[in-house]
């Protein structure tokens, strides 16, 4: 009996060591925006307030994915069937704000493809941010123990503070929307009042990751001038 309860023991270490270090897997996000409109409520903001009430109702129908193999991964849009009774432009705006396009992880960078005026580009950038500060504060999210970090920039005078759980037992360092870097894979972020949750975890024997595809390689700052300029052109076409 003992030697049967020890070798229970050790097959139940080899099987939670083996889960607990699996590389290759999916997990399953949320997205909403409530906390954009409960600010707008308590500053008083009236006049944008229903239309983004009914951005928030189209993000809860929002589902996304990261899919995680080895220190590879891509975060994306689920193709989801739009409600009947969510408006398509709502949709697609919650659609755009929650992953505009997917974003591909290797090590410190992230990658996207876009496309300007008939031209595809992909466009190469950091893992966000840089300035993680890792507190001792931790809560269960669907089962495992994590960790709060947060990070502060200053954007235009305001004051912003990201804010990601992670969970140190899933050893990916990425998360939602170009965000990682912390020492395992960010299982809730609150990202300028928009929230990513994770809903389902599955560690799985293999996946595959689509290739980006081809393009023309610059960097996010030289993109960023790009669509500076093809905005003037647009506004001097209309002139």
């Amino acid at each position: 009996m003992k030697r049967k309860n020890l070798y229970l023991i050790v097959l139940f270490l080899f099987y939670f060591i083996s889960f607990s270090q699996s590389k290759y897997g999916i997990i399953e996000y949320d997205f909403s925006i409530d906390s954009m409109v409960n600010i707008m409520k308590k500053k008083g903001i009236s006049k944008p307030l229903p239309f983004m009430k009914n951005v928030n109702n189209a993000a809860k129908e929002i589902k996304l994915q990261l899919i995680f193999k080895n220190q590879t991964a891509v975060f994306k849009n689920i193709d989801n069937m739009r409600p009947d009774n969510i408006d398509r432009n709502y949709f697609n705006l919650a659609k755009m704000l929650a992953c505009g396009n997917p974003l591909y992880y290797k090590k410190d960078s992230v990658q996207k493809k876009v496309s300007q005026n008939g031209k595809a580009y992909i466009v190469n950038g950091k893992i966000a941010p840089s300035n993680w500060i890792i507190t001792k504060e931790s809560k269960k999210i669907k089962g495992y123990n994590c960790i709060k970090a947060t990070s502060k920039r200053t954007i235009k005078g305001k004051k912003l503070t990201t804010t990601a759980w992670f969970a140190p037992n899933i050893k990916i360092p990425y998360g939602p929307n170009g965000y990682g870097g912390l020492p395992g894979v960010i299982l809730e972020l609150n990202l300028n009042s928009t929230l990513y949750k994770a809903t389902k975890i599955k560690f799985l024997k293999q996946v595959s990751i689509e290739p980006i595809g081809d393009g023309i390689e610059i960097s996010e700052k030289e993109y960023k001038i790009l669509g500076t300029k093809n905005l003037q052109k647009f506004k001097e076409s209309i002139k």
